[in-house]
């Protein structure tokens, strides 16, 4: 997940400047409150003693330095140090003892933060009681101990010989102190916010009542009996602002009270004033009292905090199941794909955004396809953003990058800065202004790792940040979501194909309805032009030229009505009936395990099988048309016969045998015989294509029909294409019944066959054709039962 900076400097100085600004503040900040709480700290100075009880710098300190980067230190220890010097200078401490302890007061801070902040660079909170205990015995007891054995050995060493253990031990108190009074205070410190009435009220009272039991406990000045108990009257008092308002609230309280009752201490009064000790004793023993009570409710207000934080995520994670819930259901109410595509920007400005934008990506790109504003007046405002800044994927808004990085983006607080770098213009900036943006998240919209889109949120509702947490809520919804809109996508495509296939079939009937009238027509103008010229040969020649092949059309069109009949339409259909079964409960009815779990896929490998289907009919109905062309041929060149002997044209012989082959396929493949190509290389030649084609198909069909005698499986069939001389030859090459000696004599006589079913009409106008293109064909068999080879010779000019 991608989080942006939430803070930065206003933009239009220049960039050394925009860096060195912040810290140059922060240096004077620091070096003003340093200086005023060291003057304080001067009037808890009580003779005899030479040293303040507590060094409050020292918490103000450790809390600066734990809530800021590690790369600022080094300029606050120069500014600790500056003011340490200077406050010391000012009460007459000589220089050298003063240039010492301010090197020496940086030591705290430096240590303490470093044990508290851990070394991923995460910020300190009191998140647990165990973090309470960290601050005491890290930050206040282990960090103070290295600066008060240096300070106490130079008072030693330039300022007051002897006595070094107790000056350790007065330093390492004093820091110490600081730190667990006023650190709290200065770590739970932020900007105030606007509060309720309610809570306003509430510190009102807790200020009264806290301020009345403060004094009516440390005004005293006369002993009374219960002296001793009365700090503890303050324990109930004290727990309010823990139980109620928190840590921030439990040391602003406990500040306050530590206020009041030192200076009531100092001026005699209270029940610590009573104690028969030298008031700089009795000032220690208040603050070790007060020190104890911070702690106490500092731990109690962390314990509270964890329980009404668990309690609250409990309730939020309920209310977050039942809006998952809610949303599931909604979303799989429908399977229309642009009804699913409005629902959920309108889900999410329910309760989780103001606004809320859908990108989703298709063909030519990411395209904007949602959007809803919780504001209806703003909806205008929203239709420009849609219109005018749809996203692309080099686009710097949010959605985009999400999907570039393939994370979530979450852009916790979101600044002017922020704004106009993820816009594409100031106009765009001024329309997200416009509609609110104070914190953004940008979530893409993945199925089975595919992404599919991107859901963008902004709120512009005051105190709301989104979070971690708000980030892994909405991935769960997307997940839902993108669910919903893949099963919608997919429902639409179900419905388009069965259309296009619908569309494909009423196609296909009707072209083989027009190919049948034609086949019709062309069989009815060879009779005519046969009865026309008289010539009972040509006709003859003519039918059985097409007599091949309208045996192979009958074969195409018999394996197409096949392949139509037994087409997995009708299994679709039951798919989309399921779908509609199901549509209340879609996301159940598909999930994992369930009974529609493989739908999906079954659907997708239905609408391939159908694809597939359609292709093997498109080459089916290419197959049969050229069946037609070259009956359509026979019949133009048997109607030209009389005018021209010839229609030559430069052929590739190669491609020729692979048209006859076509056109036999369906035959050969009926009669289970397998086909080999021998094709070498040879020039194109001048020929008529159709007179070739026309002895090509006929050598073919009578070499398929001698192999009806021969078991299947060993029904071979080769076609060899040579080169020889001023010769190319064609071989039809066979292993069927072979020939018988006796007749090969009668073999291109006119009616003569061997069939019982045969006319005698196929190699004998196969043979005058050759003889017309300057060739000849010939049939070789070495005997009955070894096969047999047709050859076609043709000359090469």
């Amino acid at each position: 997940m991608t989080v942006s900076n939430p803070r930065r400097w206003p933009s239009g100085l220049p960039p050394a400047m925009e860096q060195a600004l912040p810290v140059l503040l922060g240096f004077v900040a620091f070096f003003v409150a340093y200086l005023v709480l060291a003057e304080v700290n001067y009037v808890f100075i009580f003779h005899p003693q030479k040293s303040a009880i507590f060094w409050l710098p020292s918490g103000m300190a450790l809390a600066w330095f734990v809530r800021t980067p590690r790369s600022r230190w080094p300029a606050w220890l120069l500014a600790s140090a500056s003011a340490e010097l200077l406050i010391n200078l000012w009460h007459d401490i000589p220089l050298s003892v003063s240039l010492a302890w301010g090197v020496i007061d940086g030591l705290l801070p430096l240590i303490g933060a470093s044990l508290l902040r851990p070394p991923t660079g995460q910020r300190f909170a009191f998140g647990r009681a165990g973090d309470v205990l960290r601050l005491v015995l890290l930050g206040a007891g282990v960090a103070a101990l290295p600066g008060a054995l240096l300070a106490a050995a130079a008072n030693v060493a330039w300022l007051e010989p002897g006595g070094y253990w107790s000056k350790v031990a007065a330093w390492w108190s004093s820091d110490a102190l600081g730190v667990i009074l006023v650190g709290p205070f200065f770590l739970t410190w932020k900007a105030p916010e606007k509060p309720r009435f309610s809570r306003a009220v509430e510190g009102v009272a807790l200020l009264a009542l806290l301020t009345t039991a403060g004094w009516w406990v440390f005004a005293t000045m006369q002993p009374r009996e219960l002296d001793a108990a009365l700090p503890f009257f303050l324990l109930p008092v004290i727990t309010w602002p823990a139980l109620r308002l928190g840590v921030r609230g439990a040391t602003v309280a406990t500040v306050i009270l530590d206020l009041l009752a030192t200076w009531h201490t100092i001026h005699e009064r209270g029940p610590f004033a009573m104690l028969n000790m030298a008031l700089g004793t009795r000032v220690l023993n208040l603050q070790l009292y007060i020190a104890f009570l911070n702690v106490f409710v500092l731990i109690l207000a962390v314990v509270v905090v964890k329980e009404q934080q668990a309690r609250a995520a409990a309730e939020q994670a309920e209310q977050r199941a039942r809006f998952l819930a809610t949303a599931t259901e909604s979303l799989s109410a429908s399977l229309d794909y642009m009804e699913t595509l409005s629902a959920l920007p309108r889900l999410c400005v329910q309760s989780l955004a103001d606004w809320c934008v859908l990108d989703v990506i298709e063909d030519a790109g990411l395209r904007r396809l949602g959007s809803a504003h919780r504001d209806s007046s703003k909806l205008g405002l929203l239709k420009d953003l849609t219109e005018r800044y749809s996203p692309d994927s080099r686009s710097p808004q949010p959605a985009a990058h999400a999907l570039r990085a393939g994370e979530p983006l979450l852009l916790s607080q979101v600044t002017d800065e922020e704004i106009r770098k993820h816009s594409v213009d100031e106009e765009h900036a001024r329309l997200l202004r416009e509609l609110g943006t104070r914190t953004v998240m940008a979530v893409p919209l993945s199925v089975r790792g595919k992404q599919i889109g991107a859901l963008s949120l902004a709120s512009a509702t005051p105190g709301v940040a989104y979070g971690p947490a708000d980030v892994v809520f909405v991935k769960e919804l997307g997940r839902r979501a993108a669910i919903a809109l893949e099963n919608s996508r997919l429902y639409a495509d179900v419905q388009r194909g069965k259309a296009e296939l619908r569309q494909a079939n009423d196609e296909l009937e009707q072209r083989v309805e027009e190919r049948t009238r034609e086949l019709q027509q062309a069989q009815a103008r060879l009779v005519d032009t046969a009865r026309e010229v008289g010539m009972s040969e040509v006709a003859s020649n003519v039918l059985h030229s097409v007599g091949n092949v309208l045996t192979s059309v009958v074969i195409n069109i018999e394996t197409m009505s096949k392949e139509v009949g037994s087409s997995r339409i009708g299994r679709l259909k039951r798919a989309t009936e399921l779908l509609m079964e199901n549509r209340e409960h879609l996301a159940e009815f598909l999930a994992p395990g369930a009974r529609g779990n493989h739908l999906p896929e079954y659907l997708s490998a239905a609408t391939d099988d159908l694809a597939g289907e359609q292709t093997r009919l498109l080459e089916d109905m290419d197959v049969l048309g050229r069946h037609i062309e070259h009956i359509r041929k026979i019949v133009h060149v048997q109607q030209n016969y009389a005018r021209t002997a010839l229609m030559p044209e430069e052929c590739d012989l190669a491609q020729l045998i692979d048209d006859a082959l076509r056109i036999q396929l369906a035959a050969l493949e009926r009669h289970g015989v397998t086909m080999q190509r021998e094709l070498s290389p040879v020039p194109r030649l001048k020929v008529d294509k159709h007179k070739v084609l026309q002895i090509l198909v006929n050598l073919i069909s009578n070499a398929k029909d001698a192999l009806d005698a021969a078991p299947e499986g060993s029904r071979h069939l080769t076609m060899r294409l040579s080169a020889e001389g001023k010769l190319a030859r064609i071989e039809v090459r066979d292993d069927g019944r072979g020939i018988a000696p006796e007749v090969r004599e009668k073999l291109f006589m006119h009616g003569f066959t061997t069939r019982k079913d045969g006319h005698g009409f196929g190699l004998h106008t196969s043979a005058l054709a050759a003889q017309l293109l300057g060739g000849r064909v010939t049939l070789e068999s070495e005997g009955l039962g070894k096969g047999a080879v047709a050859t076609l010779e043709l000359p090469i000019p």
